[in-house]
């Protein structure tokens, strides 16, 4: 689909919406989450083994201008990830979650994928870790608008992460790209962040920074994002509380 029609797609789709002013610019983006990659998830640097699982909650996304202010986008998710099996030796693990704030906007959200360690932490060197996520929002249930206005976008997410761990103190880095399933441009999304202990049994908190679609101008007009005045991409913080469970 060419950025013209998609950015009309958006608008028409801004305008059905029908909500107060100050709230349009939080519509857009749950409008096309996937269209401009603004999704707040537990970041999945060290995939868990066999018998390990995680229960999180996480909150944030790109920082977008409200009443004058640019405040993280309030996107809320309840998710887990759980260890499958190992392969090579390596751990392979299944990530899954449910997004909640859209659902006060008529919509639904999900998304499930996985995690592979490609090479694990040896010494000085890193750790790197792949990842492959889908997402899918609709707003089918949505009977207060139109057929005409309800629809759905699919969205495919790949990451590397290199990691290093020192105690239980984590720190990462990587490289995203999402990509709307039936509009492949490349959103390149670059990110860093770190897993804390909390000192209480089996909780623990992730910190994340990411700058969305980095190597995008402008993508969604009527919403505007922190950028440091480039007019590229969007740049956004994510807070997880993570609960260990299982082994």
């Amino acid at each position: 689909m060419p950025k013209k029609c998609k950015k009309k797609q958006i608008a028409e789709w801004m305008e059905s919406m029908k909500r107060p002013s100050l709230l349009i610019p939080l519509i857009g983006v749950f409008c096309c989450w996937g269209l401009m990659s603004g999704c707040s998830t537990l970041n999945t640097a060290k995939p868990l083994s066999p018998g390990e699982h995680e229960v999180a909650f996480t909150l944030g996304g790109p920082l977008t201008q409200v009443g004058g202010n640019y405040i993280p986008l309030p996107n809320s998710v309840i998710e887990g990830r759980s260890g499958l099996v190992n392969v090579g030796e390596r751990p392979l693990d299944l990530n899954y979650g449910l997004y909640l704030t859209p659902i006060a906007f008529g919509q639904m959200g999900t998304h499930i994928g996985s995690s592979y360690l490609l090479w694990d932490q040896a010494e000085h060197l890193p750790a790197l870790s792949l990842s492959n996520r889908f997402y899918f929002f609709h707003n089918y249930f949505d009977t207060a608008k139109p057929v005409t206005g309800r629809g759905a976008v699919f969205v495919h997410q790949i990451e590397g992460t290199l990691s290093y761990e020192v105690g239980h103190f984590l720190t990462y880095g990587g490289l995203a790209n999402y990509a709307d399933l039936l509009n492949l441009d490349l959103m390149l999304t670059p990110f860093v962040g770190a897993e804390l202990p909390t000192g209480l049994d089996g909780f623990k908190i992730q910190l994340e920074g990411r700058y969305y679609a980095a190597n995008q101008h402008r993508l969604i007009e009527s919403v505007r994002f922190y950028n440091f005045d480039s007019g590229y991409g969007g740049f956004g913080m994510n807070l997880g509380l993570i609960w260990e469970i299982g082994q």
